[in-house]
């Protein structure tokens, strides 16, 4: 088996491992993807990618930014709803804790799970809502950060986004993607008192 072939089959190892989870997740309200109004062009007439490779590496360029290599180029990512905090010995935790966590996910793929509504800065970084497995578990960046205490939320540039979780074969619910992010906060807030 060629490299090339290891790398898809590992990918597609990864790809049903998230499938079997997220199809537990599914609701009622789900949306098959023949239906649901999928826009992933972002402003520079690009398709946001859905996922990363397996064996992906990345660059972390500050708390909530990075970059993904990929073999078309290298694709840029800013996390959905966060702010990069000001303290200086906050903002390198954050980029350690970054580095860790997609070195983690490497392992498998990472997935840009509001792809089906591509949101993109306008310097052509793409805006994104990263979710990962972890060991067994399907993890999300942008609500990890936020629960460690390295980045701030910030809604107001997209208050009224909204986008639906891909899960086997449909789209789930709109995430409630602020919700997590409170929640998250609320947490990290009742482990300090």
């Amino acid at each position: 088996m060629s490299a090339r072939q290891a790398v898809h089959a590992a990918s597609l190892v990864a790809i049903a491992s998230v499938a079997a989870i997220l199809v537990f997740r599914a609701g009622s309200d789900s949306v098959p993807f023949g239906v649901a109004n999928i826009q992933r062009t972002g402003k520079d007439g690009r398709e946001m990618p859905a996922n990363t490779d397996v064996g992906f590496t990345a660059t972390v360029k500050s708390p909530t930014a990075f970059e993904v290599n990929k073999h078309s180029g290298v694709e840029r990512f800013r996390l959905l709803g966060l702010k990069a905090p000001v303290e200086g010995e906050r903002r390198q935790e954050a980029v350690r804790f970054i580095e860790g966590w997609l070195k983690e996910a490497a392992k498998n793929v990472a997935w840009f799970s509001n792809w089906s509504n591509a949101l993109q800065d306008d310097d052509g970084t793409w805006v994104a809502w990263v979710q990962a497995l972890r060991g067994s578990e399907l993890r999300c960046l942008n609500v990890d950060l936020v629960r460690a205490g390295l980045a701030d939320v910030e809604y107001a540039p997209h208050l009224n986004y909204e986008f639906h979780e891909p899960q086997y074969g449909r789209f789930g619910p709109y995430v409630r993607w602020r919700k997590k992010l409170d929640e998250a906060g609320e947490a990290l807030h009742t482990q300090a008192q």
